[in-house]
């Protein structure tokens, strides 16, 4: 465990006192959930800690978690603050600092805490669900004035915002949530089959079914036991994805927390603080930063599909040259550098979201599968068959993906059995089962690691056979076993696609515009920029009316840019004047 861990971790132990003395049932929550599954305590690189409760139990917590408040601890909650950010309470020490971008203006305490989500009853009926949903949505983004509760919003959105936006104006934020608070917390009394995640963190507030909250079971969790769901498995698909128990590359990096100490105070840092960085402006520029990044996701979304149609083209026509003058002699590692462009364009955070992925044919998804599965890279397999299935790009029942998902579950248990829990004999059947992955990086693992003595670590077997480690659970046993920190990030940054982005950029802008781009026109040492537009033109990407929505989102984006950079800049003054403060 890091230091901050453990600091989380003593708040988590006092909670769960505070709970089994009252007779409340709550879980552990996303990621710390996520942890107890698949590493019997944090994940590894996790700076945040949740769990949840139903409504009922939620509210008898809230009743009685004053009473039990030592010194060092508060707990924030939107009720008794209004200027309070969240829809979801936190358990905070206050002895500490820790900070995200958006409550470096107050609004909450920024100390270590416990994020406090409720799972509030739904309706059963699909229509009265999504308003029910898509109002929680408007009140969470409302209350969040200087932050973006999520990168991306569902179609319509930025409606109800306005309208939630107008509503708190008029009433004034204090009677807004009076108003608002316990109606839709309430809404759906009485319903039961479903459950609605009470906040506007994630991208969309999710669905659980109702008997996920009904019985808690403990499990060994760092130096304790602590409850999760019975049917944590199903809590966790429905939460995050079918593929939660896949591990994400080891590059996986904290994003929640840009400044910590666990020795003072936010009161040390901000009497100096506020001195040298007027933190009214970039307030202020925070909440226009947000609003006008909900107006261009909503008001903008054909341009944002259509412009990543354009990318997802360039990297379509790059690959399929470059795979078709491949040398086919080539290894897995060399095809995975031909074929990096095209895994990180499958991968990209905005096709997923909007349903799209790059089409370079049956044969290149083919051989990437393939090729992934042969260097064990799981997670990134089964990733790119979900873009693919979401896009339409191959059937839901394709055979060949089918059966490298299964191979690629074959694989995480292979590792699993061998490296995260020392298991012999699964691993030895396991391996009997294994079939096409014989030869391959995970196959090989196991088979080293089953040649070694009892008590040598995994992951030295691992490292053996792959070079570097690719996935966290092996992070984790590097960690456990004394490797120390600065060797087990010395491993190479991932290559950046070819085509390269900022040129992409440019030739879009281009292309968009009729106006020459400022780089140089062949963006790509197999395709040239004559190639790529007439295929652009062909497909319909640079038709007349998809060129006057660029121009007249460009105008738009151009009169905001010079104040989101002025944002940007402030807001690492804050964080940089903080170091300087705390040295």
């Amino acid at each position: 465990m890091t230091d901050l861990q453990e600091r989380m971790l003593l708040l988590l132990k006092e909670i769960d006192e505070i709970c089994r003395k009252h007779d409340i049932t709550y879980f552990l929550f996303a990621g710390t959930a996520l942890g107890a599954a698949r590493h019997k305590g944090f994940i590894p690189w996790d700076d945040d800690t949740d769990i949840i409760m139903d409504l009922e139990n939620y509210e008898k917590f809230l009743s009685v978690i004053h009473e039990e408040l030592k010194e060092g601890r508060a707990l924030d909650w939107v009720s008794e603050d209004s200027e309070y950010l969240f829809t979801y309470a936190r358990y905070i020490d206050t002895t500490t600092t820790a900070l995200q971008r958006h409550t470096v203006f107050g609004g909450c305490t920024p100390g270590v805490k416990v994020d406090i989500f409720c799972a509030i009853p739904t309706f059963s009926d699909e229509a009265l669900r999504e308003k029910h949903k898509m109002d929680v949505l408007g009140f969470a983004e409302v209350l969040c004035t200087t932050g973006r509760m999520g990168m991306y919003r569902p179609e319509g959105f930025y409606e109800v915002f306005e309208r939630e936006k107008k509503k708190q104006q008029k009433a004034g934020r204090e009677k807004y949530i009076r108003d608002n608070l316990h109606e839709l917390m309430h809404r759906a009394d009485g319903e039961t089959e479903k459950c609605l995640l009470f906040s506007g963190m994630m991208s969309n507030t999710k669905t659980y079914d109702r008997c996920i909250f009904d019985e808690a079971v403990y499990v060994p969790y760092e130096d304790t036991k602590l409850p999760v769901s019975k049917y944590n498995d199903l809590f966790s698909t429905q939460h995050i994805a079918e593929s939660w128990p896949d591990l994400p590359p080891h590059l996986e990096k904290p994003r929640h927390l840009m400044f910590v100490d666990l020795d003072r105070p936010y009161d040390v840092y901000k009497k100096q603080l506020f001195e040298k960085i007027d933190v009214k402006k970039v307030r202020e520029a925070s909440i226009k930063r947000k609003e006008n990044n909900l107006y261009e996701r909503e008001t903008f979304r054909d341009v944002l599909i259509n412009n990543q149609k354009i990318r997802n083209l360039a990297t379509e026509l790059d690959i399929r040259k470059r795979f078709a003058a491949r040398d086919p002699e080539l290894t897995a590692l060399q095809m995975a550098e031909l074929l990096d462009g095209y895994i990180e364009g499958q991968m990209d955070r905005v096709n997923k979201t909007y349903g799209l992925g790059v089409d370079a044919g049956e044969e290149i998804f083919q051989a990437t599968l393939n090729m992934l599965l042969q260097l064990g890279r799981y997670y990134d397999a089964k990733s790119i068959i979900r873009t693919c299935t979401s896009a339409g790009i191959i059937a839901v029942d394709d055979a060949f993906a089918k059966g490298a998902a299964e191979k690629a579950d074959l694989c995480a248990g292979l590792m699993e059995a061998a490296f995260r829990y020392g298991d012999r004999e699964k691993a030895k059947a396991l391996l009997d089962e294994a079939g096409d992955l014989t030869g391959s990086r995970p196959y090989e693992a196991v088979e080293n690691w089953l040649a070694q003595e009892e008590g040598v670590p995994g992951y030295q077997a691992y490292l053996k056979a792959f070079g570097e480690p690719k996935n966290g659970f092996v992070l984790q046993e590097m960690i456990e076993d004394g490797m120390p920190i600065d060797s087990i990030f010395e491993v190479e940054e991932e290559k950046k696609p070819s085509p390269d982005k900022k040129m992409l950029r440019a030739t879009v802008n281009s292309l968009m515009t009729g106006k020459p781009a400022k780089k140089p026109s062949i963006w790509s040492d197999v395709v040239t920029q004559a190639e790529f537009e007439a295929e652009a033109a062909r497909r319909g990407l640079l038709s007349k009316q998809n060129k006057k929505r660029y121009n007249k989102y460009r105008i738009w984006k151009k009169m905001k840019r010079q104040k989101a950079e002025d944002t940007f800049d402030a807001y690492a003054k804050v964080f940089t004047e903080m170091e300087k403060i705390g040295k």
